[in-house]
């Protein structure tokens, strides 16, 4: 995306037409409650994480068994300063999780109050429509037909509220549940930004240096348990035991092998559908320059008495739709790329 398009992209996005929906559709009240951020809800999730607590625990209990076992054997001492090593990787991994999953829901909710604002609106501008034609139907100028069946899209529309508002609410409540906040009592943060994201150099070694770091922990566990299968000065091991941890070590770094198979697919569909995303955002943003102009013409023509406020704010909604998806696909692509960054952000 050129820089030129990139500027107007930024500038539609903060200003846009409001103005001109705002003149000619409702204005809700100014809201006076405070705005929580992002940083802040992530920054509370740490607190009430119970993974990030345990983790913290396990690493004590970990550098206090480290302790105890300085002069052990090597194998013993070596297995423990494994285990504490990926516990510190893990504490990074939880947080970055965490991160990733408060983010998506903070998000949603901005989407879903966005959703319903847009549907306050529809459902204003069709209420007044049904008025309208149920005098022209009166008149014998519309079918009945044509009144139902705008009635019925009326109907829709509040039935996808209320859907929306009952799905808000649950996010609402769980969102208080993983960081404290009571959404309630707060406005969110709706800036957002989008800048385009290349994969520096070749493509094959970034996808498998970041795999590395999320499974070298583990990979140095399984070959180190794989290593010391039989460990000297222990008492004597039965050649079925050793069959047994050798078939353990080795599906385990089988296993692995999977899912570093799996995980470079994944990252591979993940980069396509980024860059997907980046033809879908401009081939919108060119749309909504269109439709921009089109609401321009309306507006002119309606103050001059051309066209009913009706068909005007008809257009402006169509304008608002196109910005709310333009949000919506830009919201994803930040997703989709923050996870081609930290790819361990996504798994289970």
């Amino acid at each position: 995306m050129s820089i030129k398009v990139k500027k107007h992209l930024k500038k539609m996005l903060v200003i846009g037409l409001s103005i001109v929906c705002l003149n000619a559709l409702p204005i809700y009240a100014t809201d006076a409650r405070p705005v929580l951020t992002l940083e802040e809800s992530i920054k509370s999730g740490t607190i009430y994480s119970n993974q990030i607590a345990l983790n913290a625990q396990e690493r004590d209990l970990l550098k206090e068994r480290l302790k105890a076992n300085q002069n052990n054997i090597y194998e013993v001492y070596q297995s423990i300063y494994l285990q504490k090593a990926k516990n510190e990787n893990q504490a990074k991994v939880l947080k970055d999780q965490m991160t990733y999953d408060i983010t998506n829901r903070y998000n949603a909710i901005v989407i879903l109050e966005k959703e319903l604002m847009h549907l306050e609106r529809e459902i204003a501008l069709k209420t007044k429509e049904l008025m309208q034609m149920q005098a022209r139907k009166e008149a014998g100028v519309i079918t009945p037909v044509q009144y139902d069946s705008a009635a019925i899209e009326l109907e829709d529309l509040k039935n996808s509220r209320q859907s929306k508002l009952e799905f808000l609410a649950n996010e609402q409540s769980y969102f208080k549940l993983v960081t404290g906040k009571d959404l309630t009592k707060y406005i969110l943060d709706d800036a957002f930004n989008y800048e385009i994201f290349r994969i520096p150099g070749s493509v094959d070694r970034y996808m498998d240096s970041k795999i590395t770091e999320y499974l070298k922990y583990d990979q140095n566990l399984a070959q180190f348990a794989k290593d010391h299968i039989i460990i000297a000065g222990t008492p004597v091991v039965f050649y079925a035991d050793y069959l047994d941890k050798k078939y353990t070590a080795d599906k385990n770094l089988a296993s692995l092998e999977d899912a570093r198979k799996a995980m470079k697919d994944a990252l591979m569909n993940s980069y396509s559908n980024l860059i997907s995303l980046e033809e879908q955002i401009s081939t919108l943003e060119t749309k909504h320059q269109l439709v921009q102009k089109q609401a321009a013409i309306a507006k002119a023509h309606y103050e001059a008495g051309m066209s009913t406020a009706l068909d005007y704010n008809k257009q402006i909604l169509s304008l608002e739709a196109i910005e709310l998806n333009i949000r919506k696909l830009i919201t994803n692509y930040n997703v989709l790329k923050e996870v081609i960054q930290k790819p361990w952000m996504a798994m289970e």
